[in-house]
């Protein structure tokens, strides 16, 4: 099949980003949004030596480390979506950043690098990160869980936006449509019974992205599926959607188990994740069950009867819902049991619902 999970970086740009190495600073000198926001930026490592900083559902700025020749130097080539090349607020540091860096130049990369992050941010669409939804809560639990984690924190997140890589778009498109064919029969079936209820049926699948992976206090990893409370379709197709990513993942060879921990490893090495981290990873990799979140929910929305109808029609997979909200600056987690009456008794138990 050719699956894998490759996604950490090779050993030199490794060197380089970690500790003491020339380019530390691309982990340790990010600029924030303002000072009481330490969360408006997650780096995350992906596949061919590239490192993203995403402010919620956008990627400001893409870093891909390269070499030109086996003998050549390498260089760091920036690249952002050509919208921030027209926004007023950070076009000119756009255009400063957005070409192909040698080390030699080290000094200017930096101060380009870290004025257009600053200026990028301020010029983001609010409903990226600052309408403090689902892109919101995104970078607010991959970096309470992940850079801050603590052994205490419900889940060591280690990556988002996740996808199984092959080397045949082929075999991609037959393991995904395998891993949907479930959760696509009972949305038919839902739709076909009550169109105006469900709406009427698209063929629609689920996609192939999984929002969060993270290991939870019992050492399991976990596929987690994140909602924010308004969107109410998403909260009750989401539960579907979490076993589509859950079964991807366990159908998957174990290469793509190998690739997670070898990521694992290596966030920790570059302080992406902090040193204890090491502890709640087990030897060997297990899935546990897969979750479904949902960040601020809301007691009156219409969602909970039809979630709790499609949780009937999935009782025999494993799920776990969980509810989010902020207490004392910190993100607080609520199990729940997937019916309505239970969904109901966690949100009264949360403070302010």
């Amino acid at each position: 099949m050719g699956a894998r999970y490759d996604r950490a970086l090779n050993p030199d740009v490794e060197s380089l980003l970690s500790k003491g190495g020339l380019f530390n600073f691309l982990i340790t000198d990010t600029p924030g949004l303002s000072p009481d926001d330490a969360y408006a930026l997650d780096i995350q490592v992906r596949e061919g030596n590239v490192l993203m900083y995403y402010h919620g559902t956008t990627r400001l700025l893409t870093l891909h480390f390269r070499w030109k020749s086996l003998k050549s130097q390498m260089t760091i080539k920036a690249h952002a979506s050509s919208a921030y090349g027209e926004y007023a607020e950070c076009c000119q540091q756009y255009q400063a950043l957005m070409k192909e860096w040698s080390i030699s130049d080290i000094s200017n990369f930096k101060d380009a690098w870290q004025a257009y992050l600053k200026s990028a941010m301020v010029a983001a669409n609010d409903r990226y990160y600052g309408n403090h939804r689902e892109g919101f809560w995104q970078n607010r639990l991959c970096v309470e869980f992940g850079r801050n984690w603590t052994p205490s924190s419900d889940w060591l997140v280690i990556d988002r936006e996740c996808v199984i890589g092959f080397k045949r778009s082929a075999d991609k498109k037959a393991h995904y449509e395998k891993a949907n064919s479930k959760a696509q029969e009972i949305k038919l079936a839902l739709q076909n019974s009550d169109k105006v209820k469900w709406g009427t049926p698209d063929n629609k699948g689920f996609g192939d992205e999984v929002d969060m992976l993270a290991i939870d206090k019992s050492g399991s990893l976990v596929v987690i599926e994140l909602k924010h409370g308004v969107n109410a379709k998403g909260i009750y197709w989401g539960p579907l959607q979490a076993g589509v990513y859950q079964t991807a993942f366990k159908a998957a060879p174990l290469e793509v188990l190998k690739g997670v921990e070898k990521l694992i490893a290596q966030k920790i090495k570059l302080g992406l994740l902090p040193n204890a981290a090491a502890k709640r990873v087990p030897s060997f990799l297990k899935l546990g069950d897969p979750v479904l979140a949902i960040a601020e929910p809301k007691k009156d929305s219409r969602c909970w009867g039809k979630l709790g109808e499609v949780c009937q029609k999935t009782k025999d997979w494993p799920l776990k819902i969980v509810m989010i909200e902020m207490q004392n600056d910190h993100c607080a987690i609520f199990q729940c049991e997937p019916d309505r009456q239970a969904l109901q008794s966690c949100m009264n138990g949360m403070r302010g619902k």
